[in-house]
């Protein structure tokens, strides 16, 4: 099967850094070796950013479970982008309100854990592994099974067997391909997602814009930092962490902020962008990279990236 190259960083959400906000894009790439940034070149969004079939199942895989090898979760940014477009326009039109923030942690979390450097991504080998001694435990109790779903036959009982591993493998899949998506808290199936749902509801919402027409925030291959007690950037870390921030446009990023460590502000804020803060932002997102950095002005990336030595 010819593989696919799918988007771990949607093309939506890469759209509102984008010049104009269609579909070019200025991209910086960090080259370890040298601990330096390339030169800004212009990028169309279809080519950054994505990894081969990093949703699809092997061929070999659907074949032995029982199941379509097409099976990807196509839709999985539905909720975001949705979300991600109406709460941008709100912030530009000074409209966004209190209650427009509620799902922002459902949000933050979906556009952390989809970057490969967080997502376990999907093993059929340790999916096969736990279905394999589940079905084995159920098939010790051969009888009982057939009894209870009236089976005539071992063949309709090796059959029944057979859907339900089918049955079972396209729930596991679904669970491991996007543990962390927003449609999650409709089914409540991600522990992990729950888990850390759970902590940083009570965080505080600070929403900062920026209004000068010739200042940005970029993204990054990673979007969103985590900042530490000790004030350390991370990628992601909620053990010890004070804040997290995330640029979700150019020109709009949203922090959430653990209580004890700002006591001082507001449950709520929508706040203008000072040029410190801005340089802070972006100083984060750099280094919380994995190795590409985007921003919709060219000059901009090219100032912040010129004389910088390692991240």
């Amino acid at each position: 099967m010819k593989k696919e190259n799918q988007h771990f960083l949607p093309r939506a959400f890469l759209k509102h850094f984008c010049i104009d906000r269609k579909s070019e894009i200025y991209e910086s790439r960090f080259i370890g070796s040298n601990e330096k940034w390339l030169k800004p070149i212009s990028k169309h969004t279809n080519s950054i950013s994505y990894s081969e079939d990093i949703y699809n199942v092997s061929l070999e895989f659907a074949k032995k479970n029982g199941i379509s090898s097409e099976f990807v979760e196509r839709n999985s940014f539905w909720y975001e982008k949705g979300y991600m477009d109406e709460l941008i326009s709100k912030v530009e039109n000074d409209t966004v309100q209190q209650s427009d923030i509620e799902k922002l942690p459902d949000f933050y979390l979906s556009m952390i854990s989809r970057n490969p450097v967080f997502m376990n991504g999907f093993d059929p080998t340790k999916t096969d592994n736990l279905l394999d001694k589940q079905l084995a435990n159920l098939q010790k109790e051969s009888k009982w099974v057939k009894k209870m779903a009236r089976l005539t036959s071992n063949k309709k009982l090796n059959k029944w067997f057979a859907v339900l591993r089918s049955k079972f493998v396209v729930e596991q899949t679904q669970e491991q391909m996007y543990s962390m998506s927003m449609y999650k808290q409709y089914t409540g199936q991600s522990a992990a997602y729950k888990e850390i749902m759970d902590e940083i509801q009570g965080y505080k919402v600070m929403i900062g814009r920026i209004r000068n027409d010739d200042h940005f925030f970029l993204t990054s291959d990673s979007p969103g930092f985590s900042v530490c007690r000790d004030r350390k950037v991370y990628p992601l870390k909620f053990k010890d962490d004070a804040f997290h921030y995330m640029p979700i446009s150019s020109k709009v990023m949203v922090a959430l902020l653990h209580p004890v460590y700002s006591f001082d502000a507001p449950q709520f804020s929508v706040v203008d962008v000072t040029l410190e803060t801005l340089n802070y932002i972006n100083d984060g997102t750099i280094k919380a990279s994995s190795e590409y950095v985007y921003c919709e002005n060219k000059e901009f990336l090219f100032e912040i990236l010129a004389n910088r030595r390692g991240k």
